[in-house]
């Protein structure tokens, strides 16, 4: 019998002109027994009921705009509400005036409440196979969909073609509530945005990243980047189910509405005419010069591209390249470790490869060189954009957000015409002002106004081509290799003092922003169960969660404008030919007395600290900020102190001892002898 209902209710939604079946057609207790057309019958604008399992009800989530008193029924034949008799295809009115209700269908007697999704708005997404199961199964997996928008009550996209609809993200990809990528079939400009063919659906998975993010991002519109993705809030349907508030927005891509430098992309595919590119094979560089298959990862030198891909004219220009700690997904690893993927051009030659990556490395070899300078002459900020690096190194350092300082969603690009990289587009800034304060992080860098600006990364590789050898590798961030160089920290802190107006504004701004979704957030947090840990109302919590972020932006506000002062100076530590990390910097003024650091010095060998890192030992989330053990250079040298130079000709210091700083940059060198 539950079959054969299933059946009907299949067959009465096809003849609707709808393609939504139920999952095995078989009916379970949080399978929706009904749903509703929610604007002017449209059938694309179908909403079922959702089953709330921790509360035993049914809730029916509508948009603040949809017109209560005139939503069509879709049901098994009739179902009974508050005792009216309701038939499928029926307009009724009797969902107007209260939020719950209670149904009978055949024997069931279920308890619904509506909740409204906040005045935003919304987007019907429905996929071919009516289900996003294959997707959730493999993120990879593209699905054809129809996609409309219903703005202010009024359908302003009716079933648009989508070319695919798939999953995207990388951690945040892991949580329950997924985010996506959708491509038009034609260039759309939605929502206020400009037309473009790829968009992301973000999913903010926290609740405050919906706040969080927009609101780092309208400072990034104040500075000077090139170009910052806008996105709107939105409520997401899929096939009939609500899966909460989203954003739609612009990608991080290349193009004339986007990041507007040359598309190598669109040059590639007119150098290589009726050549599927992404068919090509891929081939690797061994270090070496010696070519390869295809590996887990690149190791340092190493390089991959699409091998048969003949090069357009010019290739000088229109590289859009991410930082990577999915070391699969790169398409170079720098002499240091630091992995890179090419976004633009997607597919690569050997020569594009070539070009973008050894520009890269001049400029890496320079950034991390002691005066600034490679070996070639070149000095390190002819070949990285200092202003727009200022920018984007602010950005990170106020917002704290997790993705920053060598790992993925940290862009540069380099346009045509110049040997020069240029920072941005900012991306994922959703955990902004999220960590406060994390645990067992030692005091001196828990209080820091420079997180980024300290922080070491630590990387898994195998060193040498036996490839037995496997090594834990730390080196100062990317934003710390630039803070070492006065010139960096001498425009970081004018930047900051230019931008101290709009900063101030930005707790009002999420005031604002807040105030308009709160609603929004609330339907959101009922519907992903937002409190149920905590026993707390999803209300409740959201606000909690609101004022903590809002009280980390005022703190790190009053930190770094307490940190840029004409006086500031910084006391950094060099292993000097010796193994494992440096120790974390020390942030002073001119003039202060400062404690020379009690490095672990052969505390621990540097196989425990590969072995540690390797086995999680160390939390992942302190792997950045772990202050290792320097290993001497092998097991014929000890260490003997510290010196202001690093053939020992300077001031010699002791851990513990205490000196005046008179210079705004002072570097202290490990100083190793012969046992």
């Amino acid at each position: 019998m539950k079959r054969f209902l299933c059946l009907l209710l299949c067959a009465a939604l096809l003849t609707g002109g709808l393609c939504v079946p139920l999952s095995g057609c078989t009916r379970t207790p949080s399978e929706p027994p009904f749903g509703v057309l929610a604007f002017a019958g449209s059938e694309s604008t179908l909403i079922r009921l959702w089953f709330s399992e921790a509360e035993n009800v049914y809730y029916l989530f509508l948009p603040a705009d949809a017109d209560r008193s005139a939503l069509t029924v879709v049901c098994d034949g009739s179902v009974a509400v508050d005792g009216v008799e309701l038939t499928d295809g029926q307009q009724t009115d009797i969902f107007a005036e209260k939020d719950l209700f209670f149904a009978e269908i055949g024997k069931r007697k279920l308890e619904i409440r509506i909740e409204q999704t906040g005045n935003i708005p919304a987007v019907f997404i429905r996929t071919a196979s009516g289900s996003l199961d294959a997707i959730h199964a493999d993120k990879e997996h593209k699905e054809t969909a129809e996609m409309t928008v219903v703005e202010d009550g009024a359908v302003t996209l009716s079933s648009a073609k989508l070319a695919h609809i798939k999953g995207r993200g990388n951690t945040t990809w892991e949580n329950e509530k997924k985010p996506y990528n959708i491509k038009f079939e034609e260039k759309t400009a939605r929502l206020g945005m400009n037309a473009a063919k790829k968009w992301a659906l973000l999913a903010d998975a926290d609740p405050m990243s919906c706040i969080a993010e927009p609101v780092l991002f309208g400072l990034a519109r104040q500075t000077d980047l090139a170009y910052t993705p806008e996105s709107r809030h939105a409520a997401l349907f899929v096939n009939g189910e609500y899966l909460g508030l989203y954003r739609v927005s612009e990608k991080v891509q290349v193009g004339k509405n986007r990041l507007d430098i040359d598309d190598l992309d669109k040059a590639n595919e007119k150098a290589n005419p009726q050549t599927d590119l992404s068919a090509l094979p891929k081939k690797k560089s061994l270090r070496g010069g010696k070519e390869g298959a295809v590996g887990d990862y690149l190791l340092p030198g190493e390089r991959l591209w699409s091998e048969g891909l003949r090069d357009p004219a010019d290739i000088s220009g229109g590289y859009l390249l991410e930082f990577e700690t999915k070391m699969g997904d790169a398409s170079f690893c720098t002499s240091r470790a630091v992995w890179l993927s090419a976004h633009s051009p997607e597919y690569a030659s050997r020569g594009e490869i070539d070009l973008i990556a050894d520009l890269y490395q001049r400029a890496e070899d320079a950034l991390y060189s002691e005066d600034g300078y490679n070996d070639r002459g070149e000095h390190w900020s002819d070949l990285f954009d200092v202003a727009s690096f200022v920018d984007l190194y602010l950005l990170q350092e106020f917002g704290m957000y997790s993705e920053g300082e060598n790992s993925s969603s940290t862009y540069i690009y380099k346009p045509a015409g110049e040997d020069k990289f240029y920072a941005g587009p900012v991306w994922d800034a959703g955990a902004s002002w999220l960590f406060a304060e994390l645990p067992d992080l030692p005091v001196t860098i828990k209080n820091d106004a420079f997180r980024y600006a300290s922080s070491l990364i630590y990387y898994m590789l195998i060193p040498d081509d036996t490839g037995t050898e496997k090594c834990a590798v730390s080196i100062p961030s990317f934003f710390n290799a630039m803070f070492r160089h006065e010139e960096f920290r001498t425009a970081a802190a004018k930047r900051w003092a230019a931008l101290s107006e709009p900063v101030s504004k930005l707790p009002d701004a999420a005031r604002d922003l807040f105030g308009a979704l709160a609603s929004a957030i609330e339907a959101d947090a009922r519907r992903w169960n937002t409190g149920e840990e905590t026993g707390e109302m999803p209300a409740v919590q959201i606000r909690k969660q609101f004022a903590d972020r809002l009280a980390v932006m005022r703190r790190r506000t009053d930190a770094l404008n307490k940190a840029f002062t004409e006086d500031a100076a910084v006391l950094y530590y060099d292993a000097n030919g010796g193994k494992g990390a440096m120790s974390h910097p020390q942030f002073l003024h001119i003039g202060e007395e400062a404690a020379v650091s009690h490095a672990q010095i052969g505390s621990r060998s540097q196989a425990e600290i590969t072995e540690s890192v390797l086995s999680f030992e160390i939390p992942i989330y302190l792997i950045d900020f772990y202050d290792s053990t320097i290993i001497p250079p092998s097991k014929e040298y000890e260490f003997v102190g510290w010196n202001t130079k690093p053939d020992g000709s300077g001031d010699m210091y002791q851990p513990g001892d205490e000196f005046t700083v008179t210079q705004a940059t002072t570097v202290l060198y490990a100083q190793w002898k012969n046992r």
